[in-house]
């Protein structure tokens, strides 16, 4: 009976993880061109700079400076490493499924972007 507890009590630690990832995580984005406009989710920013950005949400990212092409980039999500183990792990056991409602169990398809501006 103990080493079915102990056994139930491993796989609840092992899986289910996604529910204790932070919802957010840092976003950097640098710029080759000095001056340029640019915007992180609607909010400017400076380049080099960092943001906190939701991991379960579409990141947009754009740059404008005059003499130059317009940048624009949609950074999407997929289904994390942990969200994976969630599934696996509600299988076995139900607690798991609780990570799979949070947005741990899933991540940016890149969290660093490096824009390089073209002269027009």
């Amino acid at each position: 009976m103990i080493k079915k507890i102990s056994v139930l009590a491993g796989l609840t630690l092992l899986v289910g993880c996604s529910a204790f990832k932070p919802a957010s995580i840092p976003f950097s984005v640098v710029c080759s061109e000095p001056g340029a406009y640019v915007t992180v989710n609607g909010d400017t920013v400076t380049p080099p700079a960092s943001v906190v950005v939701r991991r379960d949400h579409v990141v947009v990212v754009q740059a404008t400076k005059p003499g130059f092409h317009p940048y624009a980039k949609t950074v999407k999500w997929h289904f994390a490493d942990s969200g994976k183990l969630d599934v696996a792990g509600t299988v076995l056991w139900f607690f798991p499924c609780f990570g799979l409602l949070t947005a741990g169990a899933w991540d940016l398809d890149q969290t660093n972007i490096v824009i390089n501006l073209h002269p027009q």
